[in-house]
């Protein structure tokens, strides 16, 4: 957090990232990319503060024009004026926000202010944005377009923790989907194993307490899912695929203490192997997504 003295005390500045969306769907309006917590809980006076100064950071060439009329708000109530801000490729280009009117935080309390901006309607292409807090960096945020669809690790995902070898339907990850203007079922799915791809025997693939695909696996480190029943992601929605593995007892290629994780596999152009059907549109549609995901390792002790 960044700290700051205002009127005699430490007024706490930081940014909030747990509750954000990964994801802006292209021409949105007034769209969340980032909260900041002014925190006087501690204080022993009120505090006004007049202005925030914030960095964007965005690294890609499709970016650099992607967000303007962005606004600092309070429950709703705009606090700034729109901005149509410059972002940088190498974090060093910094937004003053002046206040309409200083906003009181009064001591003993706390507020948490939205920042949101428009979004392009069409970007050119891949674009992502950071807004950060000094040198603290919020949520990464992609752009995606309309009728397209985005995958991550899911909050809920397990974290990384130590199994036992032989170990039968072990949730290795939980997925979470988006889909941007229309329901999109998804066909085909790439996934990777990283650390020891011999160890994982089988994997199947959940919705909820429904089991809506798996198959056997043979040690290869990237392998494409199959469905047996429909998963569709809903409109403007999130929805988790659970993916469980059955873990080979240990000896021979696997030994103790060897690593297995489940991720989406989407660098070197990987993510066209993963794709979906609009479900209004019909259409063939690939992953926004551009980059692997990093879930938790299972580590395999001896049986």
């Amino acid at each position: 957090a960044l700290l700051l003295m205002r009127s005699g005390y430490t007024h706490n500045q930081s940014l909030v990232t747990h509750s954000l969306p990964a994801t802006v769907v292209a021409g949105s309006k007034s769209a969340l990319f980032a909260q900041i917590l002014l925190n006087a809980t501690s204080a022993s006076a009120d505090s006004k503060v007049s202005s925030l100064m914030l960095l964007l950071d965005a690294p890609e060439d499709n970016s650099q024009k992607g967000l303007f009329n962005c606004k600092l708000l309070d429950e709703g109530v705009a606090l700034t004026e729109g901005m149509n801000p410059v972002p940088s490729k190498n974090n060093t280009t910094q937004v003053l926000f002046p206040f309409t009117n200083p906003l009181v935080i009064s001591k003993g309390t706390y507020k948490i202010l939205a920042l949101t901006c428009d979004a392009a309607k069409e970007p050119e292409g891949y674009a992502v944005y950071t807004w950060r807090l000094g040198a603290i960096p919020g949520k990464k945020i992609l752009l995606i377009p309309s009728g397209s669809f985005v995958v991550e690790v899911a909050n809920s995902s397990p974290a990384a923790r130590k199994v036992k070898g032989g170990s039968m339907g072990e949730i290795a990850t939980i997925f979470d989907f988006y889909a941007a203007d229309e329901p999109v079922q998804l066909q085909m799915l790439a996934l990777q194993i990283d650390g020891n791809p011999r160890a994982a025997a089988a994997y199947s693939l959940w919705d909820g307490a429904m089991q809506v695909g798996g198959g056997t696996l043979s040690g290869d480190a990237v392998f494409k899912t199959a469905f047996t029943a429909p998963f569709i992601v809903p409109r403007d929605a999130h929805k988790s695929l659970v993916v469980k593995i059955d873990l080979l007892l240990v000896g021979g290629h696997v030994q103790e203490g060897d690593s297995v994780a489940i991720n989406f596999d989407g660098s070197s152009n990987n993510f066209h192997l993963t794709y979906g059907t609009g479900v209004t549109s019909g259409r063939g549609i690939i992953p926004s997504t551009q980059a692997d995901t990093d879930a938790p390792a299972l580590t395999i002790l001896r049986n």
